[in-house]
């Protein structure tokens, strides 16, 4: 048996031809793609917690532009959704299994091209790759990601076209495939994919000028054109059978370019085009600017600039028209990148550092040949993504999962079950579904000013329908400059009529009115999360003896402090006190304090509120809790020693002055 495996190993290698070179190389790659798993548990990107969750709602029977409202084209759901229905449902595993994905893609690329140039050229791209990570969002699972794949190949098969003069079968189909993986993650790619074509076309028309055999060459353009429509029209016909042929056209083109193209200025065919030409200008400038402020970066894009002005120049020498479509078709990969660069972080410009990274390589080793030069530029590359991932490591603390810790996240798990529907307004950190394993409620996740001109009431319909319990309502998000209180006002004013804030101001969370009783019994008050709230409470309430509440009246305008009585006997390390002022009518925290617990506490605790503005004749609530102790310590909160008098006492100065809880007013 041992005999029999080895034997076919070796058969293998042989077909293969690897040799002592060709393993140094897969070594590399896999320490690449070791480097890369270290980023699997990193916090989702807001674009790419969009790919998880359009992903899982695919796998579960969903249609993309009906069911998901989405302004992006539809590739990386397609990805995401077959590694979910496969069983790969956590965060850092469906990253695992993209990972592999790209590893197997570079693996394929260097046996496929290793014989075209150098079989450094691969290995030397991937480091590349990798050394991007501080600006691209390399490690992240972006449909940019599947673009560099594809544009890999597009490029390489061009080279071997180049040297035969002919596209094989198996060119053909390489060709396919990354043509419609690139335009259907990004429709942007369309005009990279264009301006290689344009390319290819032009080597053809030259062989149909010089060649006798005009026949072969029409039948192979023939047989190209139909084989590189085939993903299309398959493609074509699924979203025909779905029904979703008018949603996607609207939501993947007309909406970015009627709506969407507002708030980034560059809507119209015209300025699609036309726009990536004075970016790539304003690309260098700003990396110039920010040579004193992000030197690393800055270098590494005028070095790619060079690099890619010597890299047309190299295949103006093959023709000169070559050379002007190879710059325009680099200009065509960083699409609208280029005018929005900044030298810290551009995920758009992803395939266009990779691609200049190919380039680089290319240029070291098929032109220069530098061997030198090029072991310790090699060296360099490695070492600092490697110290990166390394650093990302210990700042995660090499956690083998994703876990959420924020308050918003404790109070999601507290109140709904897995994979319940809520309902997230929240930019980046709140608006991630999957680190919260929940499904949203509404067909649109992301309640940003362009989608909230044309699916805002579709957001309100959703909410109706589904009587979604819990939501994360942030209402002081700001994108662009453009405020959710101004550009949701409608859904705002939903969300203040049918829900309740609940807990910790900051966490931003929210219950419908109905739920709200059943809320707090949810709620696990062994974890210091909340402090109860009943409208019809009279006096002082005391639960468990560790947090109690308050509604009251008052007839001032301003709240300067609040004490209650606090006994606690044990360890009180670590531990606060948690101070809220909720206002029943605005349905919102006024004012949110955490103060640590210090010395001996057996008595009256003074809490200041620094003037806060109330309405005289509304109603609020104090809510003071502890939180922190030892689960040990004998915690008593609001109940005087000998069970004194709850009887309830107002007046204009001093408010509940009889009582374990007083709220001082001027």
């Amino acid at each position: 048996m041992k005999d029999m495996v080895g034997n076919k190993f070796m058969k293998l290698k042989n077909e293969l031809h690897i040799g002592k070179n060709d393993i140094i190389a897969m070594g590399l790659m896999l320490l690449a793609l070791l480097i890369l798993m270290q980023y699997r548990t990193y916090r989702p990107f807001l674009d790419e917690s969009d790919n998880f969750l359009g992903g899982k709602i695919l796998s579960r029977g969903g249609v993309i532009y009906k069911d998901y409202i989405s302004q992006h084209m539809p590739g990386m759901y397609y990805i995401v959704g077959i590694i979910v229905k496969l069983g790969f449902t956590e965060i850092q595993e469906i990253r695992t299994c993209f990972y592999l994905l790209i590893f197997l893609s570079w693996i394929v690329m260097y046996f496929r091209y290793k014989n075209i140039f150098s079989l450094w050229i691969i290995p030397t791209f991937v480091f590349m790759y990798l050394s991007m990570f501080s600006i691209s969002k390399g490690h992240t699972l972006l449909a940019e990601q599947i673009e560099i794949i594809a544009f890999m190949v597009i490029m390489c098969e061009l080279f071997l076209f180049f040297k035969t003069k002919k596209l094989k079968l198996s060119s053909t189909i390489f060709i396919s495939i990354s043509t419609w993986l690139a335009i259907v993650c990004a429709m942007t790619a369309v005009w990279t994919i264009f301006f290689m074509a344009l390319i290819f076309i032009i080597i053809y028309i030259e062989q149909l000028k010089s060649s006798e055999n005009k026949k072969n060459i029409m039948n192979e353009i023939i047989r190209t054109s139909v084989i590189i429509a085939i993903p299309f029209i398959i493609w074509m016909v699924y979203l025909l059978k779905t029904n979703s042929v008018e949603e996607w056209f609207y939501q993947a083109y007309k909406f970015n370019q009627e709506v969407y193209g507002k708030y980034v200025n560059f809507s119209g065919i015209f300025k699609t085009v036309i726009a990536p030409f004075f970016g790539y200008g304003s690309m260098i400038w700003k990396a110039i600017q920010q040579l004193t402020v992000s030197l690393y970066s800055s270098v590494i894009i005028l070095v790619y600039v060079v690099v890619n002005i010597l890299f047309c120049i190299e295949m103006s020498r093959k023709g000169k028209i070559y050379g002007i479509l190879m710059f325009v078709t680099i200009i065509a990969m960083g699409n609208r990148s280029f005018g929005i660069w900044s030298s810290d972080e551009n995920m758009h410009a992803t395939p266009y550092l990779a691609m200049t990274g190919f380039m680089l390589a290319y240029l070291l080793f098929e032109v220069w040949n530098v061997r030198k030069v090029t072991i310790i530029m090699l060296t360099f590359l490695m070492v600092v993504p490697i110290t990166s991932a390394l650093n990302e490591v210990s700042e995660y603390n090499n956690n083998i999962k994703y876990v959420e810790t924020s308050d918003t996240a404790k109070y999601i798990n507290a109140l709904t079950k897995k994979n319940e529907k809520i309902f997230l307004v929240g930019f980046n950190e709140y608006n991630d579904y999957n680190a919260y394993n929940r499904m949203p409620a509404t067909r649109l996740v992301h309640i940003h000013p362009w989608f909230m001109e044309e699916f805002q009431q579709d957001v309100i319909n959703d909410l109706e329908k589904n009587k979604t319990r819990v939501i994360v309502n942030a209402e002081d998000m700001d994108i662009w400059g453009y405020k959710y209180v101004d550009y949701a006002a409608s859904l705002r004013n939903y969300i203040l009529q049918n829900y309740t804030q609940i807990g910790k101001s900051e966490a931003n969370v929210w219950v419908r009115n109905d739920y709200y009783e059943k809320a707090f019994e949810k709620l696990n008050y062994d974890n210091n999360m909340i402090v109860p709230n009943n409208e019809e409470l009279k006096g002082i309430t005391s639960i468990n003896g560790k947090r109690v509440s308050e509604c009251f009246v008052p007839k001032v305008k301003k709240l300067v402090k609040i004490s209650t009585y606090i006994t606690i006997n044990g360890d009180i390390r670590d531990g606060y006190y948690m101070v809220d002022l909720y206002s029943q009518k605005d349905k919102k925290c006024i004012y949110s304090s955490v103060v640590p617990i210090s010395g001996i506490v057996d008595g009256w605790q003074m809490f200041e509120l620094d003037d806060v503005k109330v309405t005289p004749g509304n109603k609020y609530e104090v809510r003071i809790s502890v939180a922190g102790v030892s689960e040990t310590c004998n915690v008593n909160i609001g109940v005087i020693k000998n069970n004194a008098s709850l009887k309830t006492k107002i007046n204009n100065k001093l408010i509940n002055q009889d009582l374990a809880l007083r709220v001082y007013g001027k």
